[in-house]
């Protein structure tokens, strides 16, 4: 399964109440904004997808869009009775205002999802495959963990404060900066997720374009004052 890198922006008093019961990590990650409920299976089927697959299907042109929902919609019957399920209870409004009792969704901001390029971001910043010291090696990889584990370890969360240093660290670097410490070499030889760099790579693009989104996830979240919860799913 592919490990896919998350971020959240949350309001100074939910990180309170979040560390105070670490059981809302769960509910925090899972809480969107309120809305009506999916009009069809297809479009509750697109709302449990993962954020940057979302913003794949929204980016679509209408025909390409009008073909993947076909698509879609046609496989409903053989997806597994699970998500059959979650799809069923994403189109009932009692429960999804259930779900959202003990968040309010007015506390929980802007997410985004950069997918599999989160370690190369990481290394790219920092030199380093694992945890490194200061603002940069908080930004992806920092923060203070917290509730339990979703498969690759718990949540992180980095407090306003924390979140106003990533942003000015992170503001130093542009991605023409950072594109020069593409090295497919180190990356390969130091293990960076998801792996298979060569010589001939071309995913410096790749890393450096979520780089610009984390770049400005922090600084719009800095400018708020809030805190970011991180989470690898």
């Amino acid at each position: 399964m592919s490990m896919l890198a998350n971020f959240r922006q949350i309001s100074p008093s939910l990180v309170e109440r979040t560390k105070a019961q670490p059981a809302l990590t769960e509910k925090v990650m899972r809480c969107r904004p309120e809305g009506p409920p999916p009009e069809s299976d297809t479009e509750a089927f697109i709302s449990l997808l993962p954020a940057h697959m979302r913003k794949m299907v929204e980016s679509m042109s209408a025909a390409a869009r009008a073909d993947f929902l076909t698509h879609v919609e046609g496989s409903l019957g053989d997806m597994p009775e699970i998500l059959r399920s979650q799809i069923a209870a994403a189109r009932r409004p009692a429960r999804r205002s259930a779900r959202s009792k003990t968040i309010d969704p007015v506390d929980v901001g802007a997410e985004l999802d950069i997918a599999q390029a989160w370690h190369g971001v990481h290394f790219l910043l920092c030199g380093s495959a694992g945890e490194a010291p200061g603002p940069l090696g908080a930004a992806i990889l920092g923060g203070t963990e917290i509730g339990p584990d979703h498969g690759y370890g718990p949540a992180r969360y980095l407090e306003p404060a924390e979140v106003q240093a990533v942003g000015a660290a992170l503001a130093t670097f542009t991605p023409e900066s950072l594109a020069e410490r593409f090295d497919p070499e180190a990356l390969e030889q130091n293990g960076i997720y998801p792996g298979g760099w060569t010589a001939d790579d071309e995913r410096c693009e790749w890393l450096c374009d979520a780089f610009v989104q984390v770049q400005g996830f922090y600084a719009a979240t800095a400018a708020k004052g809030w805190a970011t919860l991180m989470y690898v799913v």
